[in-house]
């Protein structure tokens, strides 16, 4: 009978992704922005592109849809997979990116300890974007300063330290 579903065809080469984005992100995913995603069970890394971004943000939601393209030349992988989607936003030269946990809030600023001569040393640090491990430094720190990471909250001015762990 007509209804009877005989065969189903599916392409697989090239795959299409389908993902959200939120809304405040809207101006900077666009056609031709490029992404990674990793699908589960799976340690690789695989490069799409997005081809198609929706016109309108759902209101609801406060997001919107794109799709990109992942060309599967060898057919590794199967449609209706979820997959999680790394996109790079902005790429900063040379910044200095340190752990949230070195930072030590104090009466409004920021400070670092460093590590100079076995002592610690305080330092004001002006930060800028973060991520939910690491903080940008914006001025403060130099490149090959040492910094101090744990037990940051005992630390006063020129307190003799003895390190366990250089990373």
């Amino acid at each position: 009978s007509p209804t009877t579903v005989v065969a189903k065809l599916t392409k697989i080469a090239p795959l299409k992704v389908e993902f959200s984005v939120p809304e405040r992100y809207a101006k900077q995913i666009k056609k031709g922005t490029n992404l990674n995603f990793n699908i589960e069970g799976n340690l690789d890394a695989f490069g799409a592109q997005v081809y198609a971004v929706e016109s309108a943000i759902d209101p609801n939601l406060h997001q919107f849809t794109a799709r990109a393209l992942y060309p599967n030349v060898k057919h590794i992988l199967l449609p209706g997979r979820y997959a999680s989607v790394l996109i790079k936003k902005d790429e900063i030269e040379n910044a200095i990116a340190i752990p949230t946990e070195a930072i030590v809030p104090e009466m409004g600023k920021d400070k670092v300890y460093l590590y100079k001569s076995g002592k610690a040393e305080p330092v004001e640090v002006t930060t800028g974007i973060r991520t939910a491990s690491q903080v940008q430094v914006i001025r403060g720190l130099h490149m090959g300063d040492t910094i101090i990471t744990s037990g940051t909250l005992q630390l006063r001015t020129g307190l003799a330290v003895k390190l366990d762990n250089i990373d």
